[in-house]
């Protein structure tokens, strides 16, 4: 799974990074959750530059009894509880 998370626009990085890792324990309370990794912007070169208050989380999980959209809709409604974040949830 994928999730794209925006924050305000002239968020610190420090916030941003806060709010990222709130994001990650919430993801990883999903009981299909193996493992989560998150990206914060990218640099002003790449070709997808992007500022601090954008954030990607791959989200690697394993098989369980519900579907893959089941978990997602679960990953949706976790980072539903983040004020002012929001949230993306996709396949790469």
């Amino acid at each position: 799974i994928l999730v794209n998370v925006q924050y305000n626009p002239g968020i610190s990085l420090a916030e941003s990074n806060r709010l990222g890792q709130i994001a990650e324990r919430l993801v990883m309370d999903v009981p299909e959750v193996k493992s989560v990794g998150r990206r914060t912007g990218r640099a002003e070169l790449d070709e997808h530059a992007a500022g601090v208050n954008t954030s990607e989380i791959e989200v690697v999980t394993k098989e369980l009894d519900r579907s893959h959209s089941e978990v997602m809709e679960e990953v949706r409604q976790k980072l539903a509880q983040i004020p002012g974040v929001e949230a993306e949830v996709g396949q790469p």
